[in-house]
């Protein structure tokens, strides 16, 4: 039997009031039977509260102040090294991860880039799923946009990850740490901020002097511009002064061994 061992990283938490806190955060590795890494999830376990509302969490690296908390899902399929920052920008590897939690089992067909829709059909689902189609609009345009500068093709809206976003986001008590919905789909959390789009600027922010010809860093930024992603589906909560916002993804970015053909610098 194959000895694995536990990874956990604090990561960064900061106030709109530059309050420091920190939080424990594990990623949670599954191989199969011959020891083969084939899937993984972040928990958020302990999270400290920031006071004065907003705060940011759980980016696997330093955020500059901001009105606002993210969390983010990295998943692996391959026992290759994987890398992960911590609070203070140094970079620990993890080669032999613990087996804790089940996640579902990576598809080697999503690895390949679909075709790009036309610019109508990428919307076509919007109008039927029920979301606040501003809303929908503006935050899918913003990825493709992101998506765009880095040879991504567009995501196209999908009223299943949406209503599966909306349930989850429905379910989230305003003020309560940022946990993961645990589902097959990739995920990006935030709160505090004014709208879904100021949301994915924070995430997208993540990636400045990201290092492509490694490309084994996950964060939130990978997730959005991953180009074997191809659905989308955002929904948010109203919490007092800004929006819960969560964005499901499909297939789910961030998989170990995958980075280079999927993260492109432009």
């Amino acid at each position: 039997m194959k000895l694995h061992t536990l990874f956990g990283a604090l990561t960064l938490a900061s106030s709109v009031i530059a309050k420091t806190e920190y939080v424990t955060r594990y990623h949670y590795v599954t191989v199969d039977g011959n020891g083969e890494v084939i899937a993984s999830n972040i928990v958020l376990s302990g999270a400290a509260q920031a006071t004065n509302g907003a705060r940011i969490l759980g980016s696997d690296k330093k955020e500059k102040s901001s009105e606002a908390t993210t969390l983010t899902t990295i998943r692996t399929s391959s026992a290759s090294l994987m890398e992960f920052k911590t609070d203070d920008e140094s970079v620990v590897s993890v080669s032999e991860p613990t087996v804790e939690a089940t996640s579902q089992i990576r598809s080697e067909a999503t690895v390949n880039v679909s075709t790009t829709k036309s610019d109508s059909g990428i919307y076509s689902e919007i109008s039927s799923s029920g979301v606040d189609a501003s809303f929908a609009k503006a935050i899918l345009d913003a990825h493709n946009t992101k998506r765009k500068a880095h040879s991504a093709p567009n995501l196209s809206w999908s009223s299943t990850l949406f209503s599966y976003a909306q349930n989850y986001a429905d379910s989230y008590a305003c003020g309560a740490s940022l946990v993961h919905s645990g589902g097959k789909y990739g995920e990006n959390l935030a709160s505090g901020y004014s709208s879904g789009v100021a949301a994915l600027e924070a995430w997208y922010s993540e990636g400045n002097n990201y290092d492509y010809s490694a490309a084994n860093v996950f964060d939130h930024f990978t997730q959005v511009i991953w180009k074997s992603t191809t659905a989308l589906g955002c929904a948010y909560k109203s919490c007092g002064g800004g929006l819960y916002v969560i964005c499901s993804y499909d297939p789910a970015g961030n998989f170990g061994g995958e980075g280079p053909q999927n993260l492109s610098a432009n």
